[in-house]
Protein backbone atom coordinates (compact mmCIF):
# COMPACT_ATOMS: atom_id res chain seq x y z
CA UNK A 1 0.00 0.00 0.00
CA UNK A 2 1.27 3.03 -0.91
CA UNK A 3 1.59 6.26 2.04
CA UNK A 4 -1.34 5.70 4.56
CA UNK A 5 0.83 5.37 8.08
CA UNK A 6 -0.27 8.93 9.25
CA UNK A 7 -3.81 8.43 7.46
CA UNK A 8 -2.54 10.63 4.42
CA UNK A 9 -2.79 13.95 6.91
CA UNK A 10 -0.78 15.74 5.10
CA UNK A 11 -4.25 16.62 2.48
CA UNK A 12 -5.97 18.19 5.30
CA UNK A 13 -2.90 20.58 5.93
CA UNK A 14 -2.58 21.24 1.90
CA UNK A 15 -6.69 21.83 1.78
CA UNK A 16 -6.43 24.46 5.22
CA UNK A 17 -3.65 26.13 2.61
CA UNK A 18 -5.80 25.97 -0.35
CA UNK A 19 -8.86 27.34 1.65
CA UNK A 20 -6.43 30.05 3.51
CA UNK A 21 -5.41 31.22 -0.53
CA UNK A 22 -8.90 31.73 -1.01
CA UNK A 23 -9.69 33.91 2.05
CA UNK A 24 -11.26 37.53 0.89
CA UNK A 25 -9.95 39.65 3.58
CA UNK A 26 -12.61 41.81 5.16
CA UNK A 27 -11.51 43.72 8.24
CA UNK A 28 -14.60 44.21 10.60
CA UNK A 29 -13.83 47.90 11.85
CA UNK A 30 -12.17 51.07 11.09
CA UNK A 31 -9.82 51.35 13.78
CA UNK A 32 -6.76 49.37 12.53
CA UNK A 33 -3.92 51.67 10.59
CA UNK A 34 -2.96 50.52 7.13
CA UNK A 35 0.39 49.18 8.86
CA UNK A 36 -1.62 47.20 11.37
CA UNK A 37 -3.80 45.72 8.86
CA UNK A 38 -0.67 44.85 6.65
CA UNK A 39 0.70 42.72 9.47
CA UNK A 40 -2.69 40.49 9.68
CA UNK A 41 -2.80 40.62 5.76
CA UNK A 42 1.22 39.07 5.95
CA UNK A 43 0.07 36.33 9.00
CA UNK A 44 -2.17 35.09 6.14
CA UNK A 45 0.04 34.80 4.06
CA UNK A 46 2.81 33.35 6.38
CA UNK A 47 0.31 30.78 7.56
CA UNK A 48 -0.22 29.48 3.89
CA UNK A 49 3.28 29.48 2.91
CA UNK A 50 3.87 27.20 6.14
CA UNK A 51 0.66 25.08 5.77
CA UNK A 52 2.16 24.23 1.85
CA UNK A 53 5.83 23.69 3.81
CA UNK A 54 3.81 21.44 5.82
CA UNK A 55 2.36 19.51 3.99
CA UNK A 56 4.94 18.66 1.79
CA UNK A 57 6.96 17.85 4.73
CA UNK A 58 4.15 15.08 6.13
CA UNK A 59 3.84 13.97 3.23
CA UNK A 60 7.41 12.74 3.01
CA UNK A 61 7.68 11.46 6.27
CA UNK A 62 4.20 9.58 5.58
CA UNK A 63 6.28 7.84 1.95
CA UNK A 64 9.13 7.12 4.52
CA UNK A 65 7.30 5.54 6.95
CA UNK A 66 5.14 3.71 4.77
CA UNK A 67 8.23 2.13 2.39
CA UNK A 68 7.76 3.90 -0.10
CA UNK A 69 10.70 5.93 -0.03
CA UNK A 70 13.71 4.86 1.55
CA UNK A 71 16.16 6.33 3.54
CA UNK A 72 18.45 8.22 0.57
CA UNK A 73 14.98 9.86 -0.56
CA UNK A 74 13.69 11.08 2.59
CA UNK A 75 17.28 12.43 3.48
CA UNK A 76 17.49 14.44 -0.03
CA UNK A 77 13.90 15.59 0.30
CA UNK A 78 15.05 17.30 4.51
CA UNK A 79 17.69 18.44 2.49
CA UNK A 80 15.93 19.96 -0.56
CA UNK A 81 15.12 23.42 0.65
CA UNK A 82 14.39 26.76 -0.71
CA UNK A 83 17.40 28.53 0.16
CA UNK A 84 20.18 30.96 -1.17
CA UNK A 85 23.18 29.78 0.86
CA UNK A 86 25.65 32.61 1.38
CA UNK A 87 29.03 32.91 3.42
CA UNK A 88 28.15 33.55 7.23
CA UNK A 89 24.61 32.14 7.16
CA UNK A 90 21.71 31.43 4.69
CA UNK A 91 18.94 33.05 3.49
CA UNK A 92 15.26 31.12 3.50
CA UNK A 93 11.90 31.76 1.46
CA UNK A 94 9.86 32.76 4.13
CA UNK A 95 6.67 33.97 2.46
CA UNK A 96 4.87 34.50 -1.03
CA UNK A 97 3.88 38.75 -1.11
CA UNK A 98 1.69 40.13 -3.77
CA UNK A 99 5.02 41.88 -5.20
CA UNK A 100 7.39 38.84 -5.24
CA UNK A 101 8.94 37.13 -2.15
CA UNK A 102 10.50 37.82 0.80
CA UNK A 103 13.34 35.77 2.60
CA UNK A 104 14.57 35.79 6.20
CA UNK A 105 18.40 35.92 6.50
CA UNK A 106 19.64 33.70 9.39
CA UNK A 107 23.05 33.99 11.03
CA UNK A 108 24.12 32.33 14.51
CA UNK A 109 20.58 31.04 14.33
CA UNK A 110 19.19 34.29 15.06
CA UNK A 111 17.07 36.48 12.34
CA UNK A 112 18.95 39.04 11.13
CA UNK A 113 18.25 40.06 7.60
CA UNK A 114 15.06 40.35 5.43
CA UNK A 115 15.82 40.40 1.55
CA UNK A 116 12.17 41.68 -0.55
CA UNK A 117 12.22 40.81 -4.15
CA UNK A 118 9.91 43.23 -5.68
CA UNK A 119 8.72 41.27 -9.10
CA UNK A 120 7.22 44.31 -10.07
CA UNK A 121 9.98 47.04 -10.06
CA UNK A 122 12.43 43.98 -11.13
CA UNK A 123 14.69 45.35 -7.61
CA UNK A 124 15.72 43.68 -4.44
CA UNK A 125 15.82 45.36 -0.58
CA UNK A 126 17.87 44.35 2.74
CA UNK A 127 16.46 45.06 5.76
CA UNK A 128 18.60 44.56 8.36
CA UNK A 129 16.19 44.15 11.21
CA UNK A 130 18.71 45.18 14.24
CA UNK A 131 18.41 49.03 12.66
CA UNK A 132 15.12 48.88 10.76
CA UNK A 133 17.30 50.00 7.82
CA UNK A 134 16.12 49.11 4.63
CA UNK A 135 18.32 49.50 1.50
CA UNK A 136 18.19 48.95 -2.13
CA UNK A 137 20.22 46.78 -3.72
CA UNK A 138 21.23 47.57 -7.34
CA UNK A 139 23.08 44.74 -8.56
CA UNK A 140 21.28 40.86 -7.64
CA UNK A 141 21.66 39.20 -4.65
CA UNK A 142 25.14 39.03 -4.69
CA UNK A 143 25.27 42.35 -3.35
CA UNK A 144 22.63 41.72 -0.92
CA UNK A 145 24.75 38.43 0.78
CA UNK A 146 28.04 40.70 0.46
CA UNK A 147 26.14 43.76 2.36
CA UNK A 148 24.97 41.69 4.69
CA UNK A 149 28.60 39.88 5.62
CA UNK A 150 30.04 43.49 5.62
CA UNK A 151 27.57 44.68 8.53
CA UNK A 152 28.33 41.74 10.28
CA UNK A 153 32.06 42.11 10.15
CA UNK A 154 31.71 45.53 11.03
CA UNK A 155 30.06 44.72 14.24
CA UNK A 156 32.28 41.63 15.00
CA UNK A 157 29.81 38.72 14.70
CA UNK A 158 32.19 37.11 11.72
Amino acid sequence: MSGGSLNYGFHHLETLADDIKKIKIKFNDNNLNLKERQIIINEIKSLKFNLKNLSKRAKNLEWWLSGDDGDKTYLENILRKDKIIWKNGNFNKMMELDFGWMYEGNIKNEVRFWIFFDNNKNKIFLKDLKTDKLMLINDGIANAQRLANEILKKEKII
